[in-house]
Formats: structure tokens, C-alpha cells, sequence
């Protein structure tokens, strides 16, 4: 088969292998690629390297890319300005040696989500990470989690490496909407106070399962130090002599948390402790005055 279509929204470039999509990823400024069928990286692309992308839209028609193999520095998609988004499908058995998923790329214009550039939109990632490229963060700055599920193990011996930028909404840090993280950290930024659990982000009615094996005795917020939640659920399990202050740096809402053998000492009137089987019933979130949402 061969790539199909004129790259608009209406005519968008069809391919149904992993060379073929690389292809189409860079013919065409602010394009549209839609995948045809599943797309095995094993059949025609076993190593992954930087791809400089050209097109605006990924259209995952509900399928499956797997077994993207990346190392040596490579950027999965390097896309230097303007918008890249990824929608509507399941990214799966993404393996990432000492490379990272994207670069920053931010817009200049508009408020909120809209200087949100990396976006990504109904799609569910599994990956395993072992170190970092050098641009030290794995979802680079401008990466915007919307409606997604991102399940992550993750190693990062180097403490200046890190799964997320940093930053509030603002400033375009790592911000996930009506989306879900299942994290395993073993990520040595975790001993500051920066990154107490290997992540940070800020969470708008999504749900977070976080688990840390490195030790961080203490540190102001749970969440990170430039972290926001707004009428999110957190699930943090670590060490426990971890002790914070708050959950976020700022909160809104309802946010119900289970800190395990962990102290949240000073948490917020809308930082809710609870316990597992009070996090897992609907009908008590919902008598704390949490909405339910799509996630939880």
C-alpha cells in the first residue's frame, strides 16, 4: 500500500505502516494523518528515530500504534512550532531509552489551554522510561493531557531529568483534564522538593494513582512545588516518613486524597484526606461535594 489523500481535513494523508506514517507526519505544514488500520513499529520500523513533524493533526481513528522503540536521544515527535495534536487512540508498548516524547512547543497567543501547543486528546499511552534526552523532560514543556490515560513506569537516575515541565498552567506546565495517570516512579528527582513523587502537574477533574520507591523526607507540596489541583482525586503512595504541608501549591474545588502511612499536615479545606475505600465510593465522593466526571 502507499499513502493516500491530500493532507486536509477532509482529504487527510491515509497510511497503514509505521514507515508510511513517518512519511506523512512530514510532508505537509499543518496537515492532517489518519491511520487506516493498527500500526505495528516491529513490522518496518523496529528503532525509532527523531522525526521532524510537519502536520498539525494525528488522527489515531481508534487504533493502536505499538511498540515504538526509541533511543540514543531520539524525539518521538519533534515538532518545532505551531500545534500537534494526537487524537483518538491508544499508544501502546511506547519504550523510551535516554530519549523523550516531545519538545517544547508553546503558543505565544491566547490564555489557558489555548498556549497549549502538544496537545493530546482521547489517548491512552502506556511506557516504559529509562533515562531522559537532553531537553530533561520526558512531555516536554506545552503538553496538554486531555480526556487520556497515561500509564507509566518510569527510572531517571539523573535528578535534573524529569517526567514533566515543571510550571503552572500560566507558564505552560503539565496539565491534565478529565484525564488519568497510573505512575510507578523510581526517578531521583523524587529526593527534592520539587518532584517529591517523580511528577508534578496540574489537574483538572482527573484522577492520579502515584507510586514513589525513592525516599523525600519532606517537601511544602505533595503534588510539586508549582503543582494545581482543581476537583481531581490523588491516590500518592511513597515512603512513610514523606511529610508535606499541603497536597498542591493551589487548590479549588474538591479534592479528595489518600496519603497512605504518608502526613499531608496542613491540608486545605478543599484538600480532602480520605481512605482507600472512601476514594473508591462514588457515593461518598459524591457526599463531600466531589463531581463526578468521565475518569473517577
Amino acid at each position: 500500500m502507499s499513502i493516500t489523500g491530500t493532507g486536509t481535513s477532509s482529504d487527510p494523508f491515509m497510511v497503514h505502516t509505521a514507515l508510511e506514517l513517518r512519511e506523512a507526519l512530514t510532508l505537509l505544514d499543518g496537515s492532517y494523518v489518519k491511520m487506516a488500520n493498527n500500526i505495528d513499529c516491529n513490522d518496518d520500523c523496529r528503532r525509532w528515530n527523531t522525526l521532524n513533524v510537519k502536520a498539525s493533526y494525528l488522527l489515531m481513528n481508534n487504533k493502536d500504534l505499538l511498540n515504538i522503540y526509541a533511543t540514543d536521544g531520539a524525539i518521538v515527535f519533534n515538532k518545532a512550532s505551531g500545534l500537534f495534536k494526537i487524537q483518538n487512540g491508544r499508544i501502546l508498548n511506547l519504550t523510551l531509552f535516554d530519549s523523550v516524547f516531545n519538545v517544547s512547543n508553546i503558543n505565544s497567543e491566547g490564555a489557558d489551554v489555548d498556549k497549549y501547543n502538544n496537545v493530546l486528546y482521547d489517548v491512552a499511552i502506556k511506557t516504559t522510561i529509562t533515562g531522559c534526552g537532553s531537553g530533561n523532560y520526558i512531555f516536554n514543556r506545552g503538553t496538554y493531557f486531555d480526556y487520556t490515560h497515561l500509564e507509566v513506569k518510569s527510572t531517571l537516575s539523573n535528578s535534573s531529568h524529569h517526567l514533566f515541565y515543571n510550571a503552572t498552567v500560566s507558564n505552560q506546565g503539565a496539565l491534565f483534564n478529565d484525564s488519568w495517570i497510573e505512575a510507578k516512579t523510581n526517578n531521583a528527582d523524587a529526593t527534592g522538593q520539587v518532584y517529591p513523587f517523580g511528577i508534578c502537574g496540574n489537574f483538572r477533574n482527573s484522577l492520579a494513582e502515584v507510586q514513589t520507591v525513592i525516599e523525600c523526607t519532606s517537601a511544602s507540596y505533595a503534588l510539586g512545588s508549582n503543582s494545581s489541583a482543581t476537583s481531581s482525586v490523588f491516590e500518592l503512595k511513597g515512603n512513610p516518613n514523606h511529610q508535606f504541608n499541603y497536597l498542591s501549591a493551589s487548590s479549588s474545588g474538591v479534592n479528595p486524597f489518600n496519603a497512605g502511612e504518608m502526613t499531608i499536615k496542613n491540608p486545605r479545606t478543599s484538600e480532602k484526606p480520605c481512605s482507600t475505600a472512601q476514594i473508591r465510593n462514588s457515593a461518598y465522593l459524591n457526599s463531600i461535594g466531589f463531581p463526578n466526571t468521565r475518569v473517577v
